[in-house]
């Protein structure tokens, strides 16, 4: 497997709206889910959003709650305001063939955090997620799958998703400590690799 790929993939998976990030798991990602109560401007929002979401590529097997419950929370985070003043429709978002970026909505660090937490409230464990998705590499070695670990504590985790969220994947090299964590986690990624470039 192309390491790089699939770091890669795995970022653009957590930069984008819809909540169709790739697991190996065959299980839901666990937890209860309630959706936070909206409003009647939001619901549509929400309504699009969830009816958006295509199962055909949830290998998380998210549960309709959860869906709910995720949706609920990125709505009330963004704003119906900010949508309409980015002209954003409901049917934007329920456009399976087209995924909408949020960081097109130049949401703040502190809206990324709020987007994090909410899948964590729906259920959703995105360390868990992230750390499965990035070991699933069978070369990979525990030591290798050890240092990510360690990489992605929970904190960095937060940091990393709430940047991509705000940011897309051009935060990695434009944000510091967005830059930081993805070197380690790329230093990781290639530790037990062989560069030997000799013919002999």
């Amino acid at each position: 497997m192309n390491r790089l790929k699939t770091v890669l993939a795995v970022v653009a998976a957590f930069a984008v709206l819809t909540v169709s990030a790739c697991s190996s798991d065959d299980k839901p990602s666990g937890g209860s889910a309630k959706a936070p109560s909206v409003s009647a401007e939001e619901k549509p929002y929400v309504d699009a959003m969830v009816s958006g979401f295509d199962r055909s590529e949830d290998e998380l097997n998210l549960t309709d709650a959860q869906v709910e419950c995720i949706s609920a929370g990125m709505v009330k985070t963004v704003g119906v305001n900010r949508f309409k003043d980015h002209g954003v429709t409901p049917e934007d978002l329920s456009d399976r063939n087209d995924s909408f970026d949020l960081s097109e909505l130049e949401l703040s660090m502190d809206d990324g955090y709020k987007i994090y937490d909410s899948f964590g409230s729906c259920g959703v464990n995105f360390r868990e997620v992230l750390l499965e998705e990035l070991g699933a590499d069978e070369d990979m070695s525990s030591e290798a799958k050890d240092c990510v670990a360690k990489v992605f504590d929970e904190k960095s985790t937060r940091t990393f998703a709430a940047a991509l969220f705000t940011g897309g994947e051009d935060v990695m090299f434009e944000n510091p400590e967005v830059a930081e964590i993805f070197s380690g986690l790329m230093e990781c990624m290639f530790m037990d690799m062989d560069f030997d470039m000799d013919d002999e």
